[in-house]
Parts: structure tokens; C-alpha cells; sequence
């Protein structure tokens, strides 16, 4: 749950109109300028009135930047791949790593799966429940699988 805000959004806005309004008739005032003048008169501390300001032009499209929407897409994305590599690494500790492996389904063409530091490439013909490794090559029933150095991930 993320922290509660110091200032409310009604705040955020009533304190950046000023500085827009400012800059609008004057070209030549910078936004430095403009929230230094006018963070003390709206009681929000000025490099935190040109954070908002600045993160406000680039949410419009005035400035390149990583929107407020994309922040927190990328965020929950991270908090995902996070909670997948503990669940990975939580499988491979409870014997997932043994040099076993379970198959399930039919189809055609391959199926690549990665364990052990390998990729295990088997021809899906016929259902294969369980592959036993026994050198380079993987023997089940009806099938076998080549075994081939994994790249990183």
C-alpha cells in the first residue's frame, strides 16, 4: 500500500495553475523563476511545486518523459517479475532441479522447457509423462529429447 500523500491532489492543482498562469505572460520566465515566487505564497515548498509541474508536462506531452500511467505500469511489472523469480527459485529448491522432469499434452511440432540451466527440446507426438535425463539426450516413452546449453534468463 503506497504512503499517504502529504498534500492533497486539489492542493497539487490550485499550485500549479499559478505558476502556468505566471509563465503564460511572462515567455521569459523560467520555471525555476516562477515556483520560487510563487511556492511561498501557496505554501508548498518550491522544488516540490517544480516536481509537480514538471512531472504535470511531461503527463500532457509537453516534455519527453515516463508518465505518472507508464510509472506505474512498469512498477507493477517489476513487483510481478520480482514475485516469478522467488516463485522460480522456490521451485527449483524443492527438487524441481533433481534432473527429472514432467511432460503433459499432445501436439505437434516442439516443446521447449528450461530446467536445470538447460533448455530441453523434445518432439511433441505423443504424451510424455515423465523424462529421465541420462547423458545429453532425454529418453521417455516413444520420444526423446536433445539437450541444449540454455542462454541467459
Amino acid at each position: 500500500m503506497p504512503a499517504p500523500r502529504k498534500y492533497p491532489s486539489e492542493l497539487r492543482d490550485r499550485a500549479q495553475r499559478p505558476v502556468q498562469e505566471a509563465r503564460g505572460q511572462e515567455p521569459g520566465l523560467t520555471l525555476n523563476a516562477a515556483v520560487l515566487r510563487i511556492g511561498p505564497r501557496v505554501g508548498v515548498n518550491p522544488d516540490t511545486l517544480r516536481g509537480w509541474c514538471k512531472q504535470a508536462a511531461i503527463d500532457t506531452g509537453h516534455q519527453p518523459g515516463t508518465t505518472t500511467e507508464d510509472a506505474g505500469w512498469i512498477t507493477a511489472l517489476e513487483r510481478e517479475n520480482r514475485e516469478l523469480k522467488r516463485a522460480n527459485e522456490t521451485s527449483h529448491a524443492s527438487g524441481m532441479s533433481s534432473g527429472l522432469g514432467l511432460w503433459a499434452g499432445k501436439g505437434e511440432g516442439l516443446v521447449v522447457r528450461r530446467s536445470c540451466g538447460q533448455a530441453v527440446v523434445q518432439a511433441a507426438e505423443e504424451t510424455v509423462e515423465q523424462v529421465s535425463l541420462r547423458g545429453g539426450v532425454l529418453v521417455a516413452s516413444g520420444a526423446a529429447s536433445v539437450v541444449v546449453p540454455a542462454g541467459p534468463g
